[in-house]
């Protein structure tokens, strides 16, 4: 494909309207507001990338401030997860995702019990410990461990012990 475009509606972002500008331009048959390697067109898609990070990264410490709040508020002890990568873990059942320093090395996608021991909503962080392994669930199935279900054991092998 030579040419591609991302955009919606021009009525929620600027950017938008740009494009949409651009692609009549060039339906019609005319010269597009912005001609090739344009300087105008370039500091609009800079622009747009800033703020668009920006705008990103707040709703993801946003996001991690309240299911934090959510954990705590419910003093959760221990909640199920899958492991994404490494010491990289999305929680259940919550927009969270979160390293645990010294997890054993485990396959992508592998299902575990962690401890929360500790969590701080100022800096947005939270301490977990390994508690176990668990079975992958079927696919399809949601299993949340926050009463103690849903994360069934396994037999513990080489690479998957109880954090100390």
């Amino acid at each position: 494909m030579p040419h591609y475009t991302w955009c919606t509606s021009p009525l929620r972002r600027y950017v938008d309207l740009v494009n949409q500008q651009q692609l009549i331009a060039a339906v019609r048959g005319e010269a597009p507001p912005y001609p090739a390697n344009d300087a105008d067109l370039y500091g609009i898609v800079s622009s747009f990338d800033a703020a668009y990070t920006l705008y990103a990264e707040f709703q993801e410490r946003l996001e991690r401030y309240w299911c934090l709040r959510w954990l705590r508020q419910e003093q959760v002890a221990r909640v199920g997860a899958t492991v994404l990568k490494a010491d990289l873990l999305r929680i259940d059942d919550m927009p969270l995702l979160t390293r645990v320093v010294g997890l054993p090395m485990l396959e992508r996608g592998q299902r575990v019990e962690v401890d929360v021991l500790a969590i701080d909503e100022v800096d947005l962080s939270i301490e977990l410990r390994l508690h176990r392994c668990c079975r992958t669930p079927p696919a399809g199935s949601t299993s949340s461990t926050r009463d103690g279900g849903g994360c069934r054991c396994q037999q513990r092998g080489a690479g998957c012990r109880p954090g100390g």
